[in-house]
């Protein structure tokens, strides 16, 4: 009787170690699991967005396209380049816009890749400075892109420009690139919704402000 006593004692102990070691293994796992999900929200908190750019060669070969594009023109010298990049085409809704209805091509005016575009090559011209002895040049397509005459004296190009094009690769319209989020947006909208077929970017401008006021009214 006694060592039965005993022997149901030790039965005892053993499932309350048993209890606690399966407790313990679950709080650990729950923690473990907790930790876990938690990286991962981090994570994808610090994850940053960016517009999904293409580079010319990959689009020369994707034509057509299904959406306009929008080529943004800059220089690795040009602080006006620098603080819209940084203030503008960071901004999470401009990017979720061109992702969504653009091609987007990003486009070193003074690189000096030949790129081949619109059944041609285009490539960087070097001259010398001068004045100072310094090597300085441009980009043939930089200047195409922005309209400006390749044979005039003075081919600075006027950066950054924005440059919309269709879905065949073909212009459709150079803009100043220094622009608000809230001017970006308009001029977005104004060219994939093809309001440039109706209007003026002016006249759309006016419109949006008119049916603004009358919302607020």
């Amino acid at each position: 009787m006694y060592l039965q006593i005993i022997d149901v004692y030790w039965v005892c102990i053993s499932l309350r170690e048993q209890e606690l070691w399966f407790a313990k293994f679950y709080t650990m796992s729950l923690l473990k699991n907790f930790v876990l999900i938690l990286f991962l929200f981090v994570i994808g908190c610090n994850k940053e967005n960016n517009i999904d750019w293409i580079s010319w060669k990959k689009a020369a070969t994707s034509i057509p396209f299904k959406t306009k594009g929008v080529v943004w023109l800059y220089t690795d010298w040009c602080t006006t380049s620098e603080f819209v990049e940084e203030n503008v085409l960071k901004d999470q809704e401009i990017i979720d816009y061109i992702n969504s209805h653009f091609y987007a091509i990003k486009f070193n005016g003074e690189s000096k890749e030949t790129i081949n575009a619109a059944g041609r090559d285009w490539n960087f011209v070097e001259e010398s400075n001068s004045v100072n002895d310094l090597s300085i040049g441009y980009h043939t397509l930089a200047l195409a892109l922005t309209d400006l005459d390749p044979d005039r004296f003075n081919k600075n190009v006027p950066y950054p420009r924005l440059i919309f094009m269709d879905e065949e690769l073909n212009r459709i319209v150079p803009v100043d690139g220094n622009l608000t989020k809230e001017e970006l947006l308009t001029l977005l909208e104004f060219v994939a919704l093809e309001k440039y077929k109706l209007m003026t970017i002016d006249e759309y401008m006016q419109q949006k402000a008119i049916q603004k006021f009358k919302e607020v009214k």
